[in-house]
């Protein structure tokens, strides 16, 4: 499960879990971010229950600003869902909490496998597995009786393309966070 490298957190089981917040940690988003020097939280967080008690799930949250049109900043909502699934309520309109909150709130969420490449000092590749969040569960974004279906597997680019955009995988392959590097969070819309 955990492949090759000395993977240290195999994976859990593509599920729907309780999932706490073991640690956190606040950034601003990088200056050529979609929306650059944004707030955010890299959160450590850990299956709560179950055979896969203690299983790691590096996942962030940007907490794009409402902005002052009619409708709010494409993202926004996202943040918003994100606290009121940890239980500490907001409107959105600005983000006052005092992140000391986060440290141990728990939350439903829909957990998947990704496979990621780590790299070793020396230059071997070892082919691993993570777990990302999907979708978390609230009041408004109810979990569902079934688990959904896995997503449609994406077809290979063709080669030509692979070449022209494939890049060497860079650091030691572990990410602090269980989604994309810059301003994407999950498939809430992020």
């Amino acid at each position: 499960s955990g492949g090759g490298g000395g993977n240290k957190f195999p994976a859990a089981p593509r599920g729907i879990y309780t999932v706490a917040i073991a640690d956190y940690e606040a950034g601003r988003s990088s200056a050529t971010a979609k929306n650059p020097n944004t707030l955010q939280y890299n959160f450590t967080c850990e299956i709560a229950d179950g055979e896969y008690l203690g299983t790691r799930i590096w996942h962030r949250v940007t907490f794009i600003p409402r902005g002052d049109g009619e409708k709010a900043k494409p993202g926004h909502g996202i943040a918003v869902h994100f606290l009121h699934s940890i239980g500490i309520e907001s409107s959105g309109d600005d983000f006052d909490f005092d992140d000391s909150e986060f440290q141990g709130r728990s939350f439903r969420a829909l957990v998947e496998v990704e496979p990621y490449d780590k790299v070793s000092d020396q230059g071997q590749v070892y082919h691993n597995e993570r777990n990302v969040i999907r979708s978390i569960y609230s009041k408004t974004n109810q979990e569902p009786k079934e688990l959904p279906p896995p997503p449609a597997a994406k077809a290979p680019a063709p080669k030509s393309v692979q070449a022209r955009t494939s890049q060497p995988p860079t650091g030691n392959g572990r990410a602090k966070t269980a989604v994309p590097a810059g301003d994407v969070d999950s498939d809430l819309g992020w």
